[in-house]
């Protein structure tokens, strides 16, 4: 019973933050924030969050994945706020960001083997 619950509110929380953030934090770049993941510890009190981010445009994608990791950081508590407002939980956990760079590894992947195939035709 315990996982199953820890799975719901995994991704009850998944999309609640994906909403928070939508709402109340703008990038100065083009960027497209994804939340991909979110793991809660056992007792419910601690949530990392994994984050994907597509930039667009000029600008180095390291800067703006720094820039955006801090505003996220330094927005937490306010998120963990707002996100008590909108869950009936007792506890709301501490919400720690992290950038999966899940997607970016599997495009290269994915280029790679392109590349790969081309070659042998």
């Amino acid at each position: 019973m315990l996982p199953d619950r820890n799975k719901r509110l995994a991704r009850q929380i998944r999309r609640e933050i994906n909403e928070i953030i939508r709402d109340n934090v703008s990038f100065d770049t083009d960027v497209i924030f994804t939340v991909t993941d979110v793991v809660l510890s056992a007792d419910y009190r601690h949530c990392k969050i994994f984050y994907s981010l597509m930039v667009f445009g000029d600008v180095a994608s390291s800067r703006v994945e720094e820039k955006v990791s801090r505003k996220l950081e330094e927005k937490s508590a306010s998120f963990k706020y707002i996100l008590g407002k909108h869950m009936r939980i007792k506890n709301i956990p501490d919400l720690s960001f992290f950038i999966d760079r899940t997607p970016a590894r599997a495009a290269e992947v994915e280029k790679v083997l392109g590349e790969i195939f081309k070659d042998e035709k």
